[in-house]
């Protein structure tokens, strides 16, 4: 049986998504409130839902890493919540310009061009921009004392010694091997 690399869906997805927001910018051609919910619907909603989509894969894949016992359970918090951060900042950053573009494009202080690399970037160059982010945070906070912090998004009193009602989330913060933690209720 003949196998296929993991980078043909996604080369596809990435073509076939390009070729969506294309089809959306060239609905801002006239001011049309069915043009203009064609372009949210072709050049947003694919945005949206590829971070979602996104979000719930790693969930699931560190879910059943996690039981399979190859991540231990810090890992497997630290990845989550970057993961969950990913999506917040990646969404946020890619779907505004995009939200953002119609009336940028008819008040005229964007043309035609601008839209068209708005529109075909966003969402790499947001992912980009928090992959960069995201490694310098924690090759800082590593090398710092303040330790890298480790959310917890469940309520286990034995994380941190017990005592006291339980909290819905706790924080451990890993400094050079020491551990300190504190509760956010």
């Amino acid at each position: 049986q003949r196998s296929v690399s993991p980078q043909v869906p996604m080369l596809t997805w990435n073509l076939l998504s390009f070729i969506i927001r294309l089809c959306g910018v060239a609905c801002l051609q006239r001011r049309h409130y069915f043009l203009m919910f064609s372009y949210h619907l072709f050049a947003v909603v694919p945005i949206a839902l590829q971070t979602a989509i996104h979000l719930i894969r790693c969930t699931v894949h560190l879910t059943e890493l996690r039981v399979s016992n190859t991540l231990g359970d810090a890992l497997y918090h630290h990845l989550l919540s970057k993961e969950f951060c990913r999506a917040v900042f990646v969404g946020i950053g890619s779907i505004m310009p995009m939200a953002m573009l119609p009336a940028l494009f008819h008040g005229g202080t964007i043309g035609w061009r601008h839209c068209i690399a708005i529109a075909s970037f966003s969402y790499f160059i947001a992912n980009i921009v928090y992959s960069v982010l995201a490694k310098v945070t924690v090759y800082m906070s590593q090398h710092s004392s303040w330790g890298v912090p480790v959310v917890i998004f469940v309520s286990d009193k034995s994380v941190c010694g017990g005592g006291g009602g339980g909290s819905p989330v706790v924080v451990v913060v890993v400094t050079h091997g020491a551990v300190r933690c504190g509760a956010v209720r």
